[in-house]
Order: structure tokens, then sequence, then C-alpha cells
């Protein structure tokens, strides 16, 4: 008889185990898709040799000139800024991420003079919310 509250208690615990659903470690999150988001050049949050970037979901102040970069799982890019009268401009690009997904190349045009250029970048930290990268060129 004493087995039955038990029996019970253990059945119930599972029940309960099973039905919590627990959210991702961001560890479980594949990098390409932790990148392939927007993200927007963080000039307030900027540290010596190091440029920080935001999802486009952080509360920016408004700003004229702000990057944004918008990485698709394809390997394609769009580059925007927003220039001081509120017109926001777009421009095409690509990215490369390193085999050991610590160095990340842009190529595209440079959407201040017009000119092709690339951009390489260390990952130092990539999260849902943050991207924080050392710019290598």
């Amino acid at each position: 008889m004493k087995r039955i509250p038990l029996i019970f208690s253990l059945v119930g615990l599972l029940w309960v185990a099973g039905s919590c659903k627990q959210e991702p470690r961001i560890d479980d999150v594949p990098l390409l898709d932790r990148l392939a988001q927007e993200w927007k050049h963080s000039t307030e949050e900027a540290q010596p040799g190091r440029d920080v970037y935001r999802t486009a979901a952080f509360q920016f102040p408004n700003q004229a000139y702000r990057q944004t970069y918008r990485f698709t799982p394809d390997q394609r890019l769009t580059i925007s800024y927003q220039t001081a009268n509120g017109t926001v401009r777009y421009f095409p690009g690509t990215w490369v991420l390193s085999e050991d997904e610590q160095t990340l190349t842009i190529s595209g045009i440079n959407p201040v003079g017009l000119r092709p250029y690339v951009v390489r970048w260390r990952l130092i930290n990539l999260r849902s919310d943050l991207l924080l990268v050392e710019p290598l060129s």
C-alpha cells in the first residue's frame, strides 16, 4: 500500500518535468542563426578597438548615419544608414564566416563614398542581442 502513493508521486513528477519547456541556451543556438538578423551600430557603447552592434529591438536614440547590417542565412547582406534628413539609404553586400567561426568578412558598397569595400571583423561575442567585434581591416 505504501508503494501506491510513491508511484503516483513519481508519475506526477515526471509529468511536470516533461511539460516544462526550457528556452534553449544561447550556446545551443547555432552561431549562424544568431548572426542572421538586423544589427545596428551602437556608437553609444563604443569601446577602444571594438565595435558594438545591437539588434533592431534595441532602443537607440535617434541618430543620423547609424549603420545597420542585415545578415541573411544565404550570406547576403543589406547595409543601410539614415541620413541627416531622415532618408534611409540601402546598399547590397555579402558576408562570409571563417571555418573556425572567428572571422567575419563583409563585402559591399561603402555607403558614404559609393566605393566597393571589404571589412573583416574578429568575433568577440555574439549573443541573441549583442554583436561585439574587433575590426581587422
